[in-house]
């Protein structure tokens, strides 16, 4: 778990959130070998901020991972912590907006048009609109935020996109 998340200790934020992610994704390169143009990120709501910031800079680093989908996604939010103190501050302010425009595609991003802890699909369509023709968007109707995660049309549209990239990277020379 990223440091000040159960049951790491630390003190959470955003920037300490993306430092923990670019370090597990350049530890699955450098000490277990997985060969980055057949690596594959899929997140989950908050861990979408860690995984841009992750696939941000390893591409960076000429070590872009295949592909990136990301499932009911932050575009910009704020987290209040819950003690006393935090209803008197901003809280950690999680913004992919700034990371978009060097992210690489292909990006996939999968909102649910029920999705109740982001009262709808408008972090989705911010983050797909940011990323341009480099990103695809697929809204699944009527589907929550945690139940896209057993959304056979939302897990059939990851499979399609690393399919689709999984064959081109083993045809290519």
């Amino acid at each position: 778990a990223s440091r000040g998340f159960p049951p790491s200790g630390g003190t959470p934020g955003a920037d300490v959130f993306a430092a923990d992610a670019s370090r597990v994704l350049s530890a699955l390169f450098t000490e277990h070998g997985v060969t980055p143009s057949r690596l594959h990120l899929v997140a989950f709501s908050l861990g979408g901020y860690a995984a841009l910031s992750a696939f941000d800079v390893a591409a960076k680093q000429k070590q872009k991972p295949a592909s990136l989908s990301l499932l009911a996604s932050i575009a910009r939010i704020a987290m209040v912590r819950p003690d006393f103190w935090g209803r008197f501050g901003t809280g950690d302010v999680y913004d992919v907006q700034p990371l978009l425009a060097e992210v690489p595609a292909p990006v996939l991003v999968v909102q649910g048009g029920a999705d109740e802890a982001f009262v709808g699909t408008s972090q989705g369509k911010q983050l797909a609109a940011g990323l341009g023709e480099r990103g695809r968007y697929v809204e699944r109707p009527g589907v929550g935020h945690t139940a896209l995660l057993d959304d056979d049309g939302a897990l059939a549209a990851v499979r399609g996109l690393i399919e689709t990239h999984a064959t081109a990277s083993t045809n290519s020379p």
